[in-house]
């Protein structure tokens, strides 16, 4: 047999065949690795990953999945066992002389991922109010981005009042109304997923990068906004009669209330909102003060300083600002006889 004439009968490839190959396998190989690197640098640079989880709900609409901690564009956020931004606590008190505080509200006061959990409002009016008052406090986180009076109202309705002493609500002009236009609020609005993404490249791009995108090419809408739907009578009587349901659930408790209001930095220097107006005028008709926090705002930047971090919501120094007044509300009710809880 001819060695030879057999080994002319293995099939060997082409030399053109062998380098397709290769740059195959390099492809696959590059485009790996820039996935491995585009998930680290969204996971650990850029803190995408671990979104705030929620839960859906036919009469709250929704609120933050309970007992989770994120941490998020290297702040943590903490939420208990009943939804709210703050460290767990029992449902009854147990001690006594333990002094109480719901603050109800909504971003403004939730802070956000770009706030720290220490830096949040609540975080900050708690500390406060330990060393002050020299007794056990504690201060409830009840919030969560995008709701409304009305959210506000079912959440009490649903998880009570927790043996609340004190009750701090934090309004803007457009809480006067139920939100016009309902959310989604499932697993496929990137806003309010109800569980976590596989990967945090996924986020990056489904939650940032195609909206942004293109909204920045002018391609498509701003991004979902509630703040700037047009509310009907009808949304405004559903957001009153829900306040009018929170202070009426304080009173018969017997609850001390004190309504904080707060200004988008396109309402300085121009004529009151209505709806700043509505809420105003409802708190006191049931007695309740309604403090401005509009001159301490405005304070800090005239003095340079940075309390907002967009339009409306706050930074750790607008969180800061909050917090004193809380602070000063809770202590005035305190150190008053006739209102001593």
């Amino acid at each position: 047999m001819d060695v030879h004439s057999s080994e002319s009968q293995v099939p060997i490839s082409p030399p053109a065949a062998r380098t397709k190959r290769r740059w195959v396998f390099r492809a696959i190989l590059i485009l790996l690795m820039a996935l491995c690197v585009g998930e680290i640098i969204s996971r650990f640079y850029l803190g995408l990953g671990d979104p705030l989880i929620y839960v859906a709900d036919e009469k709250i609409q929704f609120y933050c999945k309970p007992s989770h901690t994120y941490h998020r564009f290297g702040n943590t956020i903490s939420i208990n066992a009943y939804g709210m931004r703050s460290a767990d606590f029992p449902p009854h008190k147990i001690n006594p002389n333990e002094l109480r505080i719901l603050v109800i509200g909504d971003s403004v006061i939730f802070g956000g991922a770009q706030v720290d959990q220490p830096d949040v409002c609540t975080s900050v009016a708690q500390r406060i109010l330990r060393h002050d008052l020299q007794r056990p406090v504690v201060v409830a986180n009840v919030s969560a981005g995008n709701w409304r009076l009305t959210n506000m109202d079912e959440y009490i309705k649903r998880f009570g009042t927790f043996d609340a002493d004190v009750m701090i609500i934090v309004l803007s002009a457009h809480d006067y109304a139920y939100a016009a236009r309902p959310f989604p609020y499932t697993d496929f609005d990137p806003d309010f997923p109800s569980r976590a993404p596989l990967l945090a490249l996924s986020e990056l791009i489904g939650r940032y990068g195609v909206r942004y995108v293109g909204y920045y090419l002018h391609r498509t809408h701003a991004p979902p906004d509630n703040l700037s739907i047009v509310a009907t009578q009808s949304d405004i009587d559903a957001g009153m009669s829900a306040f009018r349901d929170i202070l009426t659930t304080a009173k018969n408790r017997n609850i001390r209330v004190a309504v904080l209001q707060h200004l988008r930095t396109t309402e300085y220097d121009k004529p009151e909102k209505p709806g700043h107006a509505l809420i105003k005028n409802t708190a006191e008709s049931f007695g309740v003060p309604v403090i401005q926090l509009a001159p301490e705002f405005k304070a800090a930047m005239d003095a340079g300083h940075s309390p907002y971090r967009d339009d409306i919501h706050t930074s750790a120094t607008g969180q800061a600002i909050i917090a004193s007044a809380i602070v000063r509300e809770v202590e005035s009710l305190v150190k008053s006889p006739a209102t001593r809880p």
